[in-house]
């Protein structure tokens, strides 16, 4: 699978986290070798140009080519969106 990433930041050591063309939002495990994708958001319907979580990472915001932004809250112990 090809994925055009439009953003890319560093989500504590292990992990990372992306827009992208498809309208998606990306979780990554950087330390594995096959099938890294964790994660995957929807909920956008143009291409995501940005994602930024607030300084405690219980929040991330991603924004959109239409200019949609969406706050995805974190759940649980183990902060999985």
């Amino acid at each position: 699978m090809y994925l055009h990433l439009y953003s890319f930041i560093y989500f504590h050591i292990h992990f990372a986290v992306s827009g992208s063309e498809d309208m998606c939002v990306y979780f990554f495990d950087i330390g594995k070798d096959s099938k890294p994708c964790v994660n995957k958001l929807l909920g956008h319907s143009a291409p995501v140009l940005d994602v930024c979580f607030n300084c405690d990472e219980s929040l991330l915001a991603s924004c959109d080519e239409q200019g949609l932004v969406i706050i995805w809250k974190r759940e649980g112990k183990q902060g999985a969106l």
